[in-house]
């Protein structure tokens, strides 16, 4: 899941998103480009995030902490395996 919208936002190759990939920095993502992947994420795992999250949170693998600690696991399976790039 958050790889593919990573990919999908970013126009990235789906190999530089790994846990320790820095959004901005190493996945040049806009403020834009963050503020959407967390509506996204919010939708996606009816997530409340709150406002400001973008600027907290600066890699991928803090983004899959922060979910899998706020959805309880429940989408922890399938974000962690993206997070990994484990084949869906």
């Amino acid at each position: 899941m958050l790889q593919g919208m990573l990919v999908a936002q970013l126009g990235v190759d789906a190999d530089r998103v790994t846990p320790d990939a820095r959004l901005v920095e190493d996945l040049e993502a806009s403020e834009l480009d963050l503020v959407n992947i967390w509506m996204q994420v919010g939708e996606v795992s009816n997530l409340s995030v709150p406002d400001g999250i973008q600027t907290t949170i600066t890699t991928v693998g803090q983004m899959v902490s922060f979910i899998d600690a706020s959805t309880s696991g429940g989408v922890s399976s399938v974000t962690l395996r993206d997070a990994r790039q484990e084949p869906v």
